[in-house]
């Protein structure tokens, strides 16, 4: 029979989904059951922000409202039996919690059957992360018992501090552990734990004061995990729950263990510890997790901290609600969000704004330059005499100050002090606080802290918060201390920034500083004074957030969204056009200025966006630099790119002209506009310098032409996926296959940062297809087309060309080239389409890497500098008298002229010869973007792939071959098949193939690197690397070096004739080279090498133990026919050597290894 249950306890999560993922998920649209999209509360609050739109703020509470409304509806609570009657039609379902009248003892549904109250049972059922399990008790307990573990402490454990969750909390990571957030199958956060080390056994405690969790003395509590398959459960695992005295000591008979079974789990594994007792000494509750085996990798989520018995999964919520749920009530469950925007308790949070405003105001960033000071409310403003400071404005134009550090010197830093009278909170309440971070940390750390002290000025080191920055360019980070309590005899509280003493270079602005009190610690704009009004008091609010722009309705922002984003740092860079475009900010306000060029910028949209059949447009010429400026236009082209006829709109604007003025105007979209051109331009300027500078511009579906801000910039109508081809069109295509874009960029703004890319085989590519990374919004992945056995070839740099031959040389020829190397920095130039003659594989070499090619290097060959290259005409000697298979190059700087011999001594063509391009794949390295990115199937030549840009990459089955420096950098990297050669060709030491910057991770399959300048690949201070396996021959350098701190694990490699530049350069094939950085916080240089072969390499395996920390141990590895030494490391386990039996240095243990003759 059909379940009368109908499917609605499954409906009531889906409205729980919605409620939640309008309050907590990144700006973006939220899809409502009935397939319409609204955007949600972060992408609203965001707006608000920039334009000061009011109406934004109710609409904002208008959506939770109809959310909480919803959820309201899905549930039809009721106080009784009788009164479940009287407001339920014929055939509804009510629901009746625990106690009331009916002194029911579970949350019970009922079916209205003829007038009578029939119990249902309820079968529904979804997944781990929302659904009710077990009963329909369970829908009580998101209220009454909510899960007090947030989406945010996976992040928080993954940042691996000592002393990290709350201002109540500490979480501790020990060495022997690596952990790492991670996703589930299903889409869920999650924490991923491997063991590094075979001890200490602990891996992390996370630990919890009861008085934070609000769990009283003999209460009843509850806590859970969930062990996700996959993971790989090895030795004796156990997790342990202890209560703790105020000691920190363990308190007798209150531990409980749970053993994890060993073995690679096939399913779910719930580890649960239900109804546990609060003991009367109890003041800390502490979970953790130990294994007695370094082979333990596991992935847990669906974490429970819960009061009561009920230790089944329920998502993190706010306080418990009224049981018999109001819609104001209702609209209070709502999930604990992300620590940028925690509106902790209800959706009223917006209230926070003006009822609790920053007492850091926009006057202060000015203060704050001084080197000490106070004012009249007690504020103490100082910094070190390691910083520089100066006044600034963010790249949004927001006021900020610019903190730098003076370099070899110790840290530099900037605090402001407040005290907790002028914040208004008293012991044991709520306060937060909020800063934005641009700029470069580099080499260093920047370090942003809450610091509570007493009267006298001495800190509370349990009361500090500190959160550390990531190395590299910073592109607006926020930081955020939201809900932090007060402890007792605190009397002040200091925002503290500092940039670390290892970073000469770094530079930070910091801006929308924020300190308040309660648990809002999103950034509100500052007022001079407390604003008393209330949220009803929206005309009164206005002037705190802005003006509000007519007809700046609801509506109009989620049904017509303005298609032109404000936000213009961004949108200078979409679009087609030469004409000069830039971001001015005048008087806080954001404007675009176009220059006049003969060709014009124009804004592409395609003509899916206009369903109405009406396209309004507006905006404001806000200056212009000669009286007659200014021009804006609305196009209409086909699908061919041709201008549709008589669908112009064009507005001019003559002299006299009042500034600023408006303008808007409204057409009909033609049955044959393929896409629409938005041209804002400077048109009648008669020199480049002239310009025009607009604000407030809209384009849009329908005929409302007041101007809102843009919330649609990703809306639901944007692609997806774009396609791009050698044969495209980035000014007529639409990213399709049958009309593909030509650019990667282009196709990066057709899907606004967020999606997927196809590129067509070709291999024709240039450097168009170079990626810039701020156009990475969200996740992107580029996919390229195998076809002819080949995937889409990228050539970075231009073919040299004007090529001559050498008088009085038979094989030399040269040419003229600008901006070349000097002759130390120059290494080798490259000959494109013909094999590297010098490295053939022999049949008893053949490696699975090698993919069945007959040389290392296919498909280019390295043109090397001859050995007297320091005297011209000594190496022109040297290059005309070599072999026909030892092509060779040498320049002269001075002069501009490159000098080359070809394969087989043939004459250079226009198209064959080249030189590394400067900048690679993706350009702009030094700016971090928002987003990740998934790189499938391309070939780079000639300029290398710098990852750093981004928050973390995926690549596989990606060439990188030819490279001015290294290869491929990265920062966070996981990694399929990866192969990397002849990288570092105008490097004077340097060159890897791989290179981990500080602080970075990888983890990767199978890495092939060969004929680069050093290291096949390196890790730097305080990195993390796990690569399976692998092989690097004829390096400069070593195969694989963990240095400076960094600590691997490397499993089945195979180095092959490595240390080409000899013994003196680097020591050992498989290296592990010296102390940890002075900015490291590690305490060891640490490799495990497990199954690798050294093969005819100088040196195989070898550390600087015992006088430095440094160490590598070698678990079952070979050494085949090495000329110096075989194993000179710390540890020999398992280990063999072939070949002449060289001595094996014993540093701590040899165990059962072996001369083998």
């Amino acid at each position: 029979m059909t379940n009368p249950l109908n499917g609605k306890v499954a409906n009531f999560g889906k409205s729980v989904d919605v409620l939640e993922q309008f309050m907590t998920a990144p700006a973006g649209d939220v899809e409502l059951p009935d397939g319409s999209a609204i955007p949600n509360l972060r992408k609203l609050n965001e707006d608000m922000r920039e334009s000061g739109a009011v109406g934004q703020v109710m609409a904002a509470a208008r959506i939770a409202e109809n959310a909480a409304i919803t959820v309201t509806d899905e549930i039809n609570p009721q106080n009784s039996k009788a009164e479940g009657l009287t407001n339920t039609p014929e055939g509804g379902i009510f629901t009746i919690l625990p106690g009331g009248v009916d002194n029911l003892t579970r949350t019970t549904k009922f079916r209205k059957n003829n007038g009578l109250a029939v119990k249902v049972t309820d079968t529904a059922s979804g997944s781990e992360h929302d659904d009710l399990s077990s009963t329909t008790a369970g829908v009580a307990s998101v209220f009454d018992s909510p899960n007090l573990f947030t989406d945010t402490d996976f992040t928080k454990m993954a940042e691996g501090a000592a002393n990290g969750t709350d201002p109540e909390g500490y979480f501790f990571k020990t060495t022997s552990a690596l952990l790492d957030k991670a996703t589930t199958a299903d889409g869920r956060p999650a924490l991923r734990l491997r063991k590094t080390a075979a001890s200490p056994n602990t891996l992390y405690t996370w630990s919890q004061a009861l008085t934070a969790l609000e769990f009283a003395a003999a209460s009843k509590f509850s806590v859970s995990l969930l062990l996700e398959p996959g993971s790989i459960v090895a030795g004796n695992t156990y997790v342990f729950l202890k209560q703790l005295d105020n000691t920190g000591a363990e308190i007798p008979t209150t531990g409980v263990t749970v053993q994890v079974p060993a073995g690679i789990l096939t399913a779910k594994l719930p580890i649960r510890f239900a109804g546990q007792t609060v003991h009367a000494d109890a003041r800390r509750i502490q979970v953790s997790m130990s294994s007695t085996s370094a082979a333990l990798d596991v992935m847990h989520s669906s974490v429970l901290v819960a009061a009561g018995t009920n230790a089944n999964f329920r998502p993190a919520s706010a306080k418990a609600i009224d049981k018999r749920a109001s819609v104001v009530a209702a609209a209070a469950v709502v999930p604990e969000t992300r620590a940028r925007q925690r509106l902790r308790n209800r959706t009223a949070g917006l209230s926070e704004v003006f009822d609790q405003p920053s007492v850091f105001i926009d006057r202060d960033y000015a203060k704050t330059v001084a080197a000490a000071g106070s004012d009249s409310n007690g504020d103490i403003y100082t910094k070190t005499s390691t910083a520089v400071l100066a006044v600034a404005t963010n790249p949004d134009g927001r006021p900020a100050y610019r903190l730098t550090r003076i370099a070899g010197t110790p840290e530099a830093v900037q605090y402001w002090r407040f005290s907790f009278n002028r914040l208004g909170v008293a012991v044991g309440e709520k306060f937060s606080a909020h800063v934005r971070i641009d700029g470069l940390v580099e080499n260093s750390a920047c370090r942003v802290m809450l610091v509570q002290r007493t009267a006298a000025g001495s800190e509370l080191i349990d009361a500090r918060v500190a959160i550390t920055l990531p190395n590299g360019a910073l592109e607006s980070e926020p930081v955020n201390f939201a809900g932090v309590t007060r402890y007792p005899d605190m009397a002040t509280v200091e925002v503290y920034v500092g940039i670390g003493a290892q970073g000469p270079n770094s530079a930070l602005t910091v801006s929308e500083h924020t300190a308040a009190a309660g648990t809002v610690a999103d950034y509100r704009p500052s007022t001079e004074k407390a604003f008393s009004a209330k949220l009803a008091d929206w005309r009164a609010a206005g002037s705190v957030v802005g003006k509000t722009e007519v007809g700046n309705t609801l509506a109009a922002l989620v049904e017509q969204p303005n298609l032109v984003n404000n936000a213009w740092i961004e949108t200078v860079g979409q679009g087609v056009g030469s004409a000069r475009r830039e971001t001015v900010t005048v008087d806080g306000q954001q404007r675009v200025r176009v220059y006049y060029s003969t060709g014009e910028w124009a804004l592409i949209y395609p003509r899916s966006k206009f369903p109405s059949g009406k396209i309004a447009m507006c905006g404001t010429l806000a200056a212009r630099s000669a009286v007659a400026n200014g021009r804006v236009l609305v196009m209409q082209r086909d699908a061919a790119g041709v201008e549709v006829p008589n669908t112009r709109v064009t507005m001019t604007f003559g002299s006299p002209l009042v500034l600023p003025t408006a303008f808007d105007a409204v057409t009909d979209l033609h049955p044959n506009c393929a896409n629409v051109y938005l041209y804002p331009s400077a048109n009648t300027g008669a020199v480049a310098e002239d310009w025009a500078e607009y604000v407030h511009v809209l384009l849009s579906d329908g005929a409302n032409a007041a101007y809102r801000p843009s919330l649609a910039t990703a809306s639901a109508q944007a692609a997806t996926v774009a396609e791009v081809a050698y044969t495209g069109n980035d000014s007529t295509g639409n990213g399709t296959v049958a009309a593909p874009y030509r650019t990667l960029n282009r196709a990066l703004e057709a899907i606004y940062g967020n999606g997927r890319i196809n590129i067509a085989h070709s291999l024709l590519y240039g450097s168009e297809m170079r990626v810039t990374p701020g156009k990475v919004k969200g996740h992107v992945s580029i996919y390229g087309e195998w076809k002819d056995g080949a995937y889409p070839l990228i050539r970075m740099a231009a073919p040299i060309t004007g090529w001559t031959k050498t008088p009085g040389r038979t094989k030399i020829y040269q040419a003229q080239v600008a901006g070349l190397p000097s002759l130390e920095d120059f290494n080798w130039a490259y000959q494109d389409g013909v094999n590297d003659p010098r490295y053939p594989i022999a049949n008893e070499h053949r490696q699975p890497e090698h993919r069945g090619r007959t040389h290392v290097l296919v498909g280019m060959t390295m043109l090397v500098k001859p050995t007297a290259y320091l005297v011209l005409a000594n190496a022109l000697t040297e290059m005309d008298a070599a072999a026909g298979d030892n092509p060779m190059a040498t320049v002269d700087p001075v002069a501009g002229t490159i000098y080359v011999t070809c394969v087989g001594g043939v004459a250079p063509t226009e198209s064959n010869i080249y030189l590394d391009a400067t900048v690679g794949l993706v350009s702009a390295a030094t700016m971090r973007s928002a987003g990740t990115i998934e790189v499938f199937g391309l070939e780079v030549r000639y300029g290398g792939v710098d990852l750093r840009p981004f928050r973390h990459a995926h690549v596989d089955e990606l060439i990188v071959k030819g490279a001015r420096n290294n290869g491929v950098d990265y920062s966070s990297l996981s990694f399929g098949c990866l192969e990397i050669g002849a990288a570092g060709s105008r490097s004077g030491s340097v060159g890897d193939g791989l290179n981990g910057h500080a602080r970075s991770i990888a983890y990767g399959r199978i890495l092939y690197t060969y004929l680069v300048r050093d290291d096949g690949w390196s890790g730097h201070e305080n990195d993390a690397t796990h690569i399976m396996g692998g092989l690097a021959e004829y390096n400069g350098g070593t195969a694989l070096c963990p240095s400076y701190g960094c600590n691997a694990i490397i499993e089945n490699y195979r180095s092959f004739r490595n240390q080409r530049r000899g013994a003196q350069h680097k020591a050992f094939a498989f290296y592990v080279h010296f102390d940890p950085a002075a900015s490291d916080y590690g305490v060891a240089t640490v490799g495990l090498f497990k199954n690798c072969t050294s093969i005819e390499d100088v040196a195989s395996f070898g550390d600087n133990s015992p006088n430095r920390k440094s160490f590598l141990t070698a678990m079952e590895c070979k050494s085949i026919r090495p000329s110096a030494v075989a194993f000179d490391c710390y540890k020999i386990m398992d280990c063999t050597q072939v070949g002449a039996p060289l001595a094996k240095t014993m540093k701590v243990a040899v165990h059962n290894s072996q001369v083998v003759m």
